[in-house]
């Protein structure tokens, strides 16, 4: 999959302390890829990175209102090894160096960087991601959905399954809660636009052909509360 595809279909987290900057390089990122959230506060960064808010690359300064955002990097390293993570600094201590070279950074970047020293750290990052299958959520043992193009594939057969605009959505909803029971007024309400009110049949049967795609057990029904995405 070409470079400019996957990163236009990607979301940066984007952690400067800077106003200029900030603002200068989030114009920049805006024209490379899907979505750029743009923070000045290690606690806002924290805060996006253990969200269920979907972050694809985190880039970041280090000093940060006199706060060391390799920490936070460290602490984010405990749980989550595989998020590519671009460190732009001034700093070129030796301290700051050693502590970098622990944390499976993508790219390490001395401030100020260059449009293409940016667009290479960022081609390093889409090639980690895709060397870590990062684009691709297994739903069960044949089917996969790719969060990069939006398509449901079954790898058995090698053939992609076509979804609707709405068992699109409905999925994504699903992938975005997956921690969630959902109810049936939850899903509505995402699917389904203001002026519409779809009946308890179109529910069902928008449920049901989605299972059917996806695999049963993947969609579990929760008597009287729910539904639940069924993903380890």
């Amino acid at each position: 999959m070409k470079f400019n595809i996957i990163l236009s279909n990607l979301t940066i987290l984007y952690l400067e302390d800077d106003d200029i900057i900030r603002h200068n390089v989030k114009e920049m990122l805006q024209l490379l890829c899907k979505k750029v959230i743009a923070v000045s506060n290690i606690s806002d960064a924290n805060h996006f990175l253990n969200s269920d808010d979907r972050i694809d690359i985190f880039i970041s300064d280090i000093n940060i209102n006199d706060e060391n955002s390799l920490d936070l990097i460290e602490s984010f390293r405990q749980t989550n090894k595989k998020l590519p993570i671009i460190v732009m600094s001034a700093y070129t201590d030796k301290s700051y160096l050693l502590q970098a070279a622990k944390l499976k950074l993508s790219d390490y970047l001395v401030k100020p960087a260059t449009f293409e020293e940016i667009l290479n750290a960022l081609r390093k990052a889409v090639s980690d991601i895709q060397d870590n299958n990062g684009f691709k959520i297994q739903l069960n043992e044949s089917i996969v959905f790719n969060t990069i193009d939006n398509q449901l594939y079954n790898e058995t057969l090698n053939e992609i399954i076509h979804l609707t605009s709405k068992e699109l959505k409905l999925l994504q909803f699903f992938l975005t809660n997956h921690k969630k029971i959902l109810s049936q007024e939850e899903i509505k309400i995402s699917i389904w636009d203001y002026d519409e009110e779809p009946t308890d049949s179109a529910f069902k049967n928008l449920i049901n052909k989605l299972r059917k795609k996806v695999g049963k057990e993947t969609i579990i029904n929760i008597a009287k509360v729910g539904y639940k995405l069924n993903i380890s």
